[in-house]
């Protein structure tokens, strides 16, 4: 994938007017696509090889002592209670919601995706859909297969998938690091 972004990076650079070698970005982006896509596929076997985890007794330990940390005794005691078998625990990303950003972050992350293993697959799964709908613009493009509108609007469409791809990832990072 650093791959597919360094092509993408130097046919951008390509497509610089002063250049005038619009045929070889056009190229380069193709072939930046297809290492996109090669990277998001082989992520795929990284997201069904990996043992999905199960909440931990150290998690609600973690748990307890973030929220006694930010005053929220209560929900201390309850991560507390579970992890003795009390019943269930009050998730990370209830605790003290409104005292920290990255809380707020993480609730929505985990209602979006409520397994971990689905965000990565979702996020991977924008990204492909993004490379094949760039390769797909590109030969529309070279070999004038549609209008000028159809292989722009395929290329808006893909640039989508990619922010939202990107923006996946980003709420697993915050499910992972709170």
């Amino acid at each position: 994938m650093l791959m597919g972004g360094i092509l993408f990076e130097t046919a951008s650079i390509l497509y610089w007017p002063s250049f005038n070698t619009a045929r070889i970005g056009t190229w380069t982006f193709r072939i930046g696509s297809f290492f996109y896509l090669g990277g998001s596929v082989s992520s795929f076997v990284m997201i069904y090889s990996a043992p999905i985890a199960e909440t931990s007794r150290g998690d609600h330990e973690e748990d307890a002592a973030t929220a006694t940390d930010l005053g929220d005794e209560e929900a201390a005691g309850e991560s507390l209670r579970a992890e003795e078998g009390g019943g269930p625990a009050r998730p990370s990303c209830c605790i003290s919601v409104s005292k920290h950003l990255s809380r707020r972050g993480h609730s929505i992350a985990s209602v979006l995706f409520p397994v971990n293993h689905l965000a990565a697959l979702a996020g991977t799964w924008a990204f492909v859909i993004g490379a094949l709908l760039y390769i797909a613009g590109g030969v529309m493009s070279e070999f004038n297969l549609a209008s000028v509108t159809a292989f722009a609007l395929t290329w808006g469409v893909a640039s989508c998938f990619f922010v939202v791809g990107s923006a996946i990832f980003f709420c697993k990072e915050l499910m992972e690091k709170t």
